[in-house]
């Protein structure tokens, strides 16, 4: 637990704005680089580096990376600082190929078959990182290769990550080494469009619920919110509301109950998912987001950066960029948490965020010396997270970071989120409002014995037939369920889409994943 921990002191140190360091144990290899002087534009001319002699580095090598998000405007600009870095440690270059988070849904799984030259991907449990694992997508680290080519990953990745990465207990994953209080619960929230109505708080969910119809009803500038198909607003409208957490494979434990394996549900047969429906419907129909929502390529984020959106739930390290974005068009926007009073919030999973060496790179031992590069040289990943200092970000003299001049065109970890390390990470310097729903997740935060489901996976291989078909019938109806778009028809629809995942066996497959989350927590 001692990770936990220290996770935990990472969101206090956020909440009094000093530097997010320390947490992992330094080493002789971080002293030894630590020490190692930096040449113009930061790049290294000293040959004393851990990745020396790791692997032939005789010929020079571009290794192929792919990761899940917007291209930004200066990463070209970022990229060759980047490689200039990388060629003075082991002669290699990487070329960084995106996948936006509007299509990553069709264009990611495509990638992972090899069908293009792929070293290095990001991975997620909201990219079916165990699924695509299964399959064969990842090349599989064992001890001895991390030993070999990953000096710093072996000797700088928290235990609990790596627990919970293990797919049948290996390894193909690497997760970030940082993690913080990422729960939702909370929101941004366009003050001026507040006092334009004379809505003087909004202090829960029904209270935002007012918000989103007097903004339906009267505004013709943009949406209440402006919801995006493939990202369901089910975990930052009703997961912090209900008090549940989500454990595996659409699996959910109500923190209400004891934590026991017997009380894990299937999201999509609880009648906290069944009441979401409902109310989406008629969010729907009272205009909350415009009614072409169900086809549209604009992310949430981007709605409410351009304006377009009044609220829009945040994270806590994303409230503060958040708030930017709409001040620099000249709006004024809060952050407010709308937690009813005993709820509880967690640390996000370092799995979270990974990456993985391509099961058909050409070179894995040497895609896996550059992922340690990536992650672990400070240089190297201050410009993966931050682009260039004094251009796109500033160090603080308290050791937090502010934006620079450009940041607009590099925005802060806007894409490295797999590589991002609890020594390099630095926090955004943040303001009163935020500071203060940090305190108040921290002070609710679950204790470590209540979450007994760290790192459980299921294995599916016994009704991969019923999981198949359960999966595509969730895919069929849950987008359409997010965005109201069955209006009249939703109660009928919800009832048809229970009616078939039971036919397809869903009862079955409920009790063997409970039965193997048993023998997992002995609980």
């Amino acid at each position: 637990m001692k990770q936990r921990l220290v996770a935990l002191l990472l969101v206090l140190t956020m909440i009094f704005s000093l530097t997010a360091c320390g947490g992992s144990a330094k080493n002789e290899i971080d002293a030894a680089h630590d020490k190692t002087p930096s040449g113009e534009n930061g790049v290294s001319a000293s040959a004393d580096n851990p990745w020396a002699g790791l692997v032939d580095t005789s010929k020079e090598e571009t290794m192929v990376v792919y990761v899940i998000g917007n291209k930004p405007n200066d990463m070209d600009l970022v990229l060759d600082k980047i490689n200039e870095r990388l060629m003075s440690l082991i002669n290699t270059k990487i070329e960084i190929n995106f996948i936006s988070l509007a299509d990553w849904t069709t264009k990611y799984p495509l990638v992972l078959t090899g069908g293009d030259d792929i070293d290095l991907v990001y991975t997620s449990g909201w990219t079916s990182y165990t699924d695509e694992a299964r399959k064969g997508a990842f090349y599989e680290l064992t001890e001895d290769f991390i030993s070999k080519y990953m000096p710093q990953t072996k000797v700088r990745e928290p235990e609990a990550a790596w627990k919970q990465a293990l797919v049948d207990g290996k390894k193909f994953g690497i997760p970030r080494s940082y993690t913080e209080n990422q729960s939702y619960g909370a929101f941004v929230i366009r003050k001026d469009i507040m006092d334009k109505y004379g809505i003087s708080e909004i202090k829960n969910f029904d209270d935002l619920e007012k918000f989103l119809f007097v903004c339906a009803e009267n505004e013709t500038d943009g949406y209440g919110y402006n919801a995006f198909p493939s990202l369901p607003m089910f975990g930052e409208l009703v997961v912090p509301q209900e008090n549940i957490f989500a454990v595996a494979n659409n699996l959910y434990w109500d923190a209400d109950d004891a934590p026991s394996s017997d009380n894990l549900q299937y999201l999509y047969l609880m009648d906290e998912y069944h009441n979401y429906v409902l109310r989406m419907r008629d969010w729907a129909k009272k205009g909350v987001w415009p009614s072409s929502a169900i086809s549209s390529t604009t992310h949430t984020t981007d709605q409410w950066n351009e304006g377009k959106s009044f609220i829009n739930g945040a994270r806590l390290e994303e409230a503060a960029p958040m708030k930017e974005a709409v001040a620099s068009k000249g709006y004024e926007a809060i952050f407010v948490n709308l937690m009813p009073e005993g709820t509880y919030t967690r640390l996000s999973n370092y799995s979270g965020d990974m990456m993985a060496i391509s099961a058909f790179s050409k070179n894995p031992e040497r895609a896996a010396v550059v992922l340690d590069i990536l992650k672990f040289d400070r240089d190297t990943e201050l410009m993966c997270q931050g682009g260039i200092e004094g251009k796109h970000y500033i160090i603080n003299d308290d050791g937090t970071r502010s934006n620079g001049p450009d940041s607009d065109n590099y925005a802060w970890s806007c894409w490295a989120w797999g590589l991002r390390d609890v020594d390099t990470f630095l926090q955004l310097k943040v303001s009163d409002d935020i500071t203060q729903v940090a305190k108040e997740y921290a002070a609710n935060q679950m204790p470590d014995d209540m979450w007994i489901f760290d790192g459980f996976k299921t294995d599916d291989s016994k009704y991969e037939a019923e999981i198949a078909i359960i999966n595509a019938i969730v895919n069929e109806y849950q987008y359409s369920f997010d965005l109201g778009v069955y209006g009249d028809d939703t109660e009928a629809k919800y009832q048809e889409f229970v009616g078939r995942l039971k036919e397809a066996g869903l009862d079955e497959v409920l009790a063997e994943w409970k039965r193997q989350a048993k023998e997992y927590t002995g609980k």
